[in-house]
């Protein structure tokens, strides 16, 4: 199963030390994957060297794609240009799952499919996943 997760999800990882979110890998059989734009914000938004220093440590389990700035808007989305690339990714990519904690503009998109990947937030993804 192919994940991508965005930034949000990067930060918090890395946020604080023990976070739950690091429940996402011991989920069997999934291959998580971010973009260089979502790892850039990710570590821009982190405060200290500590929380960059793990945040280094998460990515240790992500693969990291390359950002691409040439894409196409996705018809019928709307969505802030900032986030175009987190989900262009994802299709590119051909994930399965979006992991966002983003409701603000992700949230219109939580359970259902854009192109073929799924919009969660990652308590659902977790749900489903680990239990």
């Amino acid at each position: 199963m192919k994940v991508f997760l965005d930034a949000n999800i990067l930060f918090s990882l890395a946020w604080k030390q023990g976070s739950g979110l690091n429940k996402l890998f011991e989920i069997e059989n999934a291959d998580y994957f971010t973009s260089g734009y979502a790892k850039t914000e990710a570590e821009r938004n982190l405060p200290t060297f500590e929380q960059k220093d793990r945040l280094e440590i998460v990515l240790k389990h992500v693969k990291i794609f390359p950002t691409n700035t040439n894409f196409e808007k996705i018809k019928d989305i709307t969505l802030k240009e900032k986030d175009l690339p987190i989900l262009n990714a994802a299709i590119e990519l051909k994930c399965e799952y979006l992991i966002t904690g983003d409701f603000r503009d992700f949230g219109q998109f939580y359970g259902h499919k854009v192109e073929e990947v799924i919009v969660l937030p990652p308590r659902e993804f977790l749900t489903i996943f680990l239990n």
